[in-house]
């Protein structure tokens, strides 16, 4: 599944009709030199490999109850019909809430597996640039999605139900 989600996302962020650059520089009204897009579209495409590695930490001791509970989150958000963004009619933008969702996820259960010192400080230094981009892209759903996974950590199982079931209603 991860292969062909992998697979499925190099293809639309090849695919020149494609209109992720435009969105992302529209929504930070940068220019044609802005790094920020290219950012981003790397972000996305790291999103198999940043499920796959949640889906072997679900298993480590390390992790705390609260951030694993934030494991079974983010699989079953990623495979409910329903999406703040969906990629139809968005395409390859479509997928940037969940790389937003998978990164906050796999970033809180980084700092719980590594110290500070370890060599993955670089790579969760990138984590956080790419969320705080996505921030200013997608204010709204970023905020959704932070005060979600406040509630799923605090304790509120209830949660992600009400969160689709408003997703569903407001789509619907």
């Amino acid at each position: 599944m991860l292969r062909a989600l992998k697979k499925q996302l190099i293809q639309l962020a090849e695919d020149p009709k494609d209109q992720f650059i435009n969105k992302v520089r529209e929504r930070l009204n940068s220019g044609a030199e802005s790094k920020e897009p290219a950012e981003l579209r790397n972000f996305v495409l790291l999103l198999p490999d940043m499920i796959a590695q949640i889906r072997i930490w679900a298993d480590n001791s390390q992790v705390p109850v609260e951030v694993k509970r934030l494991h079974g989150f983010v699989l079953t958000y990623l495979y409910h019909p329903v999406d703040l963004l969906p990629d139809e009619p968005y395409g390859f933008f479509g997928y940037l809430d969940d790389a937003y969702l998978v990164g906050v996820v796999y970033h809180r259960t980084m700092a719980h597996v590594y110290d500070e010192k370890s060599s993955n400080s670089d790579f969760s230094s990138k984590i956080n640039g790419w969320l705080h981009l996505t921030r200013k892209v997608l204010p709204k759903e970023t905020s959704l999605i932070d005060g979600l996974l406040a509630e799923l950590v605090n304790g509120n199982d209830d949660a992600f139900k009400d969160f689709m079931t408003e997703l569903e209603l407001k789509k619907g």
